[in-house]
């Protein structure tokens, strides 16, 4: 039985042979693409995308960058820079732009006459419209430019404002309780630098938001007779009013709750 089994194994080998024999690197290779063709694929795949979306987000973080870059220099350009100066800039950026939007007009017009001319070559009235876009297009972006920068000397301004107003009003609730200080001389310190700021200081952002409006307009004239009259006595009950009605509420100077 196992010799007739080994006949049979050496005659199937003896056929096979010849096809193995030229096609078993084909044969190999098949395998080897089943085997592994498809994993390698979905590795390159992968590895693609992942590059790609790498260096996207390396792009999106360079051009993040510059433009942060460029704010802040443009925030430090013109943030001490004073009106009469930032006046002078923006008149020659206009003067430069209304030069430019006057060249595109001639150029326009030159080119229109050049389209209906014998005279003129083929492509003169298309170089000449095309300059006139360019020149446009420039005196647009220096506008553009300058409603920039208007808007940036804004956003300066009410950021100054608002550094002065929160330390003015830490300036202002220290004086006031200064006023129930034991040294005479101290509180009269504290009056005289009151009466000092009581024309300068909106004395309403002391004043919490969740008041009633009547009461609101009731303690702004008690924190005004405070930091009007010379009378140590009385700016003192004037400020012990104004706490009252505070403590009422339960609120601190110029909060919404």
């Amino acid at each position: 039985m196992f010799t007739w089994l080994w006949d049979q194994a050496v005659q199937l080998w003896l056929l096979v042979w010849p096809l193995i024999r030229d096609w078993w690197m084909w044969m190999a290779g098949i395998v080897l693409v089943l085997r592994y063709g498809l994993r390698m694929i979905e590795i390159y795949a992968i590895a693609k995308f992942r590059t790609v979306q790498g260096v996207n987000d390396g792009w999106d973080w360079q051009k993040w960058a510059r433009g942060e870059f460029w704010r802040r220099r443009e925030w430090a350009r013109f943030r001490d820079i004073s009106d009469a100066r930032y006046a002078r800039l923006i008149g020659r950026k206009k003067q430069r732009a209304d030069k430019r939007h006057e060249r595109a007009q001639i150029l326009n017009f030159l080119a229109e006459r050049a389209a209906v001319s014998l005279l003129a070559l083929p492509f003169y009235a298309e170089v000449l419209r095309h300059r006139s876009e360019k020149h446009e297009a420039a005196s647009a972006a220096i506008y553009r430019k300058i409603a920039r920068w208007d808007l940036l000397r804004q956003q300066i301004k009410e950021a100054r404002e608002k550094i002065m107003r929160e330390q003015g009003r830490e300036k202002v609730i220290g004086l006031m309780e200064l006023l129930r200080s034991t040294s005479d001389t101290t509180a009269s310190y504290a009056l005289r630098q009151l009466n000092e700021l009581r024309n300068k200081f909106d004395w309403s952002i002391l004043i919490p938001s969740s008041l009633p409006a009547a009461v609101r307009d009731q303690m702004k004239k008690i924190l005004l007779v405070m930091a009007g009259t010379q009378n140590l006595g009385e700016a003192r009950a004037a400020f012990g009013q104004a706490m009252r009605i505070l403590g009422d509420n339960r609120t601190r100077w110029g909060s919404a709750a």
